[in-house]
């Protein structure tokens, strides 16, 4: 148990007194710190959008079962491309979390410091030393969990697991993270960080250079400003250590004695995915039809009314949890099962109409056409070629025609399921016979001259009329 007295001889009389103002941070416009400072708005990885990555596809509903629909992936952040770390404090403020993205720069730091957030080395942990407008330092300590005057009430170093090579290079600006590391030994960083409140460019050098491995995201500043700016002890003698000159408490009571919830803590640090840094809203455009919510795992849910029918659309806001920009999407769900899509005619001679959707999308009547598999043949899947009959015969014999853009005919036999089987000998145009023939056998004029399958032979051609006959020897 500790001693009482000898608390507020040890803490209460180095306590840093308010600047005028009712605040304690120093900023001298005349200081280099200062003009450093003046440039915070220009500080990297702030121009931050939520953005829509990838459109929810339609849906097509013939069950009243609840429907399940993955929300990772959807939205982004446009210029958040790193692992990203959260850290959870208790900050007296409503948003409190801290998101920090690793940088690529620095691989074996960013290992390093995964395997404690990975591990839980840094949940309920404190930051054990702030200097102001310096460094907020944490990573060392466990939280006491009991009040000074309780047994088990020291903070504790955290276990480590063995030092990590330094990787100077990035700069120790004003919200960045770096490892803290002993004097005069460059690669001697375990689990201990700092985040630099003001802009530090000595550290760049002193000691080996300090490795700066990651960036404060979105408004994450305000909190460790918050957290910096809180009133700091030389707990040195209290508790027997060295690291806590300058450990930040909130509020200790009148009677000097440090409770467990005077500690700056991170209450918990876990690595988060693209969907974590967003909120979602979600609303249907027919609640009655469709209900629209999220589930415990944040993916939406799609829960039909019974017996209803049509098309609802829902429509998911995406909410930016590091600067509050939006982005949206809406989709149609289809109920009742799939809607006939609405068809267009290219050929209609014979007894097999060729249409087409609003897609560009084959069709044999109604039926599909399809290259192979699920793949459904559209006007321009082929390059240099016009779909122009399609043709049900009988006796399985079904054909599709298309055009080159020579005025050859290709030509596909298809099966049961309008799905291509193989290919028929081509028809050139300089073959005449083999032309009108097809021309006859369809019903089309392949090649646009006013006469479908007809050839012409002369019998009289004076005056101002010819006389011909047909290969039918019709006049």
């Amino acid at each position: 148990m500790h001693a009482l007295s000898k608390l507020f001889e040890a803490l209460h009389l180095t306590r840093r007194v308010k600047h005028a103002g009712g605040h304690y941070r120093r900023r001298r416009q005349t200081s280099r710190r200062s003009s450093f400072l003046s440039c915070e708005t220009l500080e990297s990885k702030q121009l931050l959008a939520a953005d829509l990555a990838q459109a929810f596809a339609t849906i097509e509903l013939d069950t009243t079962d609840p429907v399940t629909v993955a929300i990772e992936g959807k939205f982004q952040e446009d210029t958040v491309s790193g692992t990203v770390v959260k850290f959870e404090t208790n900050a007296p403020v409503s948003d409190s979390d801290i998101y920090i993205e690793l940088d690529a720069n620095t691989p074996l730091t960013n290992a390093n410091f995964l395997s404690y957030v990975n591990n839980g080395a840094y949940d309920n942990t404190i930051f054990h030393r702030s200097v102001n407008d310096f460094v907020l330092q944490g990573g060392g300590f466990t939280a006491p969990t009991a009040d000074a005057n309780q047994p088990s009430s020291d903070p504790i170093a955290i276990p480590t697991t063995g030092t990590v090579q330094n990787e100077p290079g990035n700069q120790n600006t004003r919200g960045t993270i770096a490892m803290a590391k002993l004097g005069g030994q460059p690669d001697s960083a375990t689990s201990q960080f700092f985040f630099n409140v003001s802009d530090n460019s000595f550290l760049d050098s002193d000691n080996g250079g300090y490795t700066q491995f990651g960036q404060v995201l979105g408004s994450g500043m305000t909190t460790v400003d918050l957290l910096n700016d809180t009133v700091t002890y030389n707990a040195v003698d209290y508790y027997a250590n060295t690291a806590l000159a300058e450990l930040p408490l909130y509020n200790v009571s009148a009677d000097n004695i440090v409770k467990a919830q005077d500690f700056e803590t991170i209450t918990n640090a876990d690595v988060v995915t693209e969907s974590d840094l967003m909120t979602y809203v979600v609303s249907s455009s027919d609640s009655a039809k469709l209900t629209a919510s999220f589930d415990g795992n944040g993916d939406l849910v799609l829960t039909p009314n019974a017996s209803a029918s049509g098309s609802v659309t829902v429509t998911v806001t995406a909410t930016s949890k590091l600067d509050n920009s939006t982005a949206s999407d809406t989709f149609s769900v289809q109920l009742g099962g799939p809607v006939a899509p609405v068809l267009t005619a290219i050929e209609e001679a014979g007894n097999t109409v060729l249409n087409k959707d609003a897609d560009g999308k084959l069709y044999a009547g109604d039926q599909p056409l399809y290259m192979s598999g699920s793949t459904q043949l559209t006007e321009t899947y082929f390059a240099a070629y016009t779909p122009v009959a399609v043709e049900d015969f009988g006796d399985g014999d079904k054909r599709f025609v298309l055009k080159h853009s020579t005025g050859s005919l290709l030509t596909f036999s298809m099966s049961a399921t309008w799905t291509r089987t193989g290919n028929l000998p081509w028809i050139e145009t300089n073959d005449p016979t083999a032309f009108n023939t097809a021309e006859l056998e369809y019903g089309v004029d392949f090649d646009d001259d006013g006469n479908t399958g007809l050839i012409f032979t002369p019998i009289e051609t004076a005056g101002s009329t010819a006389l011909r006959r047909d290969q039918s020897g019709r006049l």
